[in-house]
């Protein structure tokens, strides 16, 4: 029996490929057969003339060699469509030359030695098939980037991303951290695709955004939160370090004991989501605790805004509930200085939710859920925002989140953000920090809804292919502006890209002393 198994990857690979001949010599017998019987009665020799049949070798493997052509195909059709295109369209040119061509040449001299080792015809299949799933990721972005309304979305995204992360670059490119200095690529979040794309683009910042990200300006601050999960998994040791200073390692499973409810289990699941939406209050200020209140407003059912999702194997799903975000939110807005801010915005969200139910903790295995007084949660989970904040980080060059320079919204920042929001409202012109622009907009919307249609359009068409420099087909979900006139359009439209577009080199002395003594 041991021998058995010790030989079972030739006995799979021996089975596997007679069953990729199988067909192929049928189909030869048959066409054969077919010749044989067409074939005229040659008179002279009284012999039918018959088609030689020579068997197959391991080397032929008809059906792979097919999967490579066809593989080989389509590669060759996504660069001559990508073509010399700037941008995002260049990038996937290069992970194509760099590394889906590379494994398609491997993957034919797997197969060649699998000429004398059929047990790496197995291994064979799953390369092709994993390449395959490759092209498939970079096919569905090239459609993405060149669709009219998505691939303009993307292109915003990638701008805003640009922006908020150019303080995180400016700390790696000094030595001070190990992470990703490229240009950020934004990608439609998409939980089966995401493990793909991260390997294929390893050494680009990647950012997932949410599928609604074009829909308002309040979803922007998602960008800064998916900035968060970019540092927890791209900064080396960061998560660990995060885990590990704030007591949180060990079980994320669901413990009961008689009248006792344990809730670091809950918050151990929840850190990193906790992290990201502190990233996100961080870099945008009240700005980003309001755009995350839009997302999670719910008023038609505000119990949901209390649920603390479970699994069925008992342990805590990764998001916490939205009513312990947005009191965790404020009280680390509170923490930076935003007292007066945090105040009005939970005051906003408790309009639309309150309730005294507590927070809900459906039982696995059961229909029963049990509900936990709100204070107990927050009573943990206080502290550990705050520390969070409080901590330097070796991961982080020993750093602090908030001296790194530029990247935390500042009180003294925020009185800019504020006036620059009036100033989008009424149409005066102003320069400022790409960062304050976008904090401003958020602002601006909340200030005037009535000017949504119009702020939307005049945004849009600043960041337009800021990075990626490709036109944008213009949408018409966005062309109805109502009494805004054209000129007015072109005129936030200059303002807005003008400062956006600004260079960092222009800096003066004061700041860049200030940031190296931040370093």
């Amino acid at each position: 029996m041991k021998g058995l198994w010790d030989n079972i990857g030739l006995i799979v690979g021996v089975l596997y490929l007679i069953l990729q001949i199988l067909p192929y010599l049928k189909k030869k017998r048959d066409e054969a057969a077919e010749y044989a019987a067409s074939e005229p009665f040659d008179a002279d020799s009284g012999q039918t003339q018959q088609a030689t049949i020579n068997p197959p070798q391991a080397a032929e493997a008809p059906s792979f060699d097919d999967e490579v052509f066809g593989l080989e195909a389509r590669v060759n059709g996504l660069a001559q469509s990508l073509g010399n295109r700037p941008g995002p369209a260049a990038v996937l040119g290069k992970v194509i030359e760099s590394r889906i061509r590379p494994q398609l040449i491997g993957a034919r001299e797997l197969l060649r030695l699998a000429v004398d080792d059929p047990g790496l015809l197995y291994d064979a299949h799953q390369t092709l098939e994993d390449i395959g799933l490759r092209i498939a990721v970079i096919e569905t972005m090239a459609k993405w980037r060149s669709d009219p309304k998505l691939g303009g979305f993307l292109a915003d995204a990638d701008a805003i991303a640009h922006a908020l992360l150019v303080p995180l670059t400016e700390h790696a490119q000094a030595g001070a951290i190990e992470f990703p200095t490229q240009r950020p690529l934004c990608v439609p979040a998409d939980p089966e695709g995401e493990a793909i794309w991260i390997g294929l683009l390893e050494d680009y910042p990647l950012i997932f955004v949410p599928d609604d990200f074009g829909d308002d300006l309040y979803r922007w601050p998602s960008i800064a939160h998916e900035i968060g999960h970019l540092i927890w998994h791209r900064v080396p040791g960061y998560g660990a370090e995060v885990m590990k200073k704030l007591d949180l390692e060990g079980s994320t499973r669901l413990a009961i004991q008689g009248r006792s409810f344990d809730v670091k289990p809950a918050y151990r699941a929840w850190i990193q989501e906790l992290v990201a939406d502190a990233f996100a209050l961080l870099i945008l200020g009240p700005a980003g605790l309001r755009g995350l209140i839009h997302s999670f407003r719910n008023p038609t059912q505000p119990r949901a805004t209390r649920v603390a999702a479970i699994y069925r194997d008992g342990t805590f799903e990764e998001h916490p509930p939205a009513e312990l975000r947005v009191l965790l939110g404020a009280a680390l807005l509170t923490e930076i200085g935003f007292d007066v801010e945090a105040k009005v915005l939970v005051a906003e969200w408790t309009r639309e939710h309150a309730s005294t139910e507590g927070i809900l903790v459906p039982l696995p295995q059961s229909r029963a859920v049990i509900s936990v007084p709100t204070e107990v949660w927050l009573e943990v989970g206080r502290p550990i925002m705050l520390e969070w904040y409080a901590l330097s980080y070796s991961s982080l060059g020993g750093h602090e989140i908030r001296s790194v320079h530029g990247v935390e919204m500042t009180p003294g920042m925020w009185k800019k953000v504020s006036q620059r929001a009036a100033d989008l409202v009424s149409g005066t012109s102003f320069n400022d920090d790409p960062k304050i622009v976008v904090a401003a907009a958020i602002e601006a919307r909340a200030r005037s809804p009535g000017a949504k249609l119009r702020l939307e359009r005049a945004v849009r068409e600043a960041i337009l292919g800021l990075d990626a420099k490709e036109k944008r087909v213009a949408d018409r979900n966005y062309a109805r502006t109502g009494r805004t006139t054209q000129s007015q359009l072109l005129r936030d439209a200059i303002v807005l890209r003008e400062l956006l577009s600004r260079p960092r080199a222009q800096v003066g002395q004061r700041a860049r002393r200030g940031r190296a003594s931040a370093l």
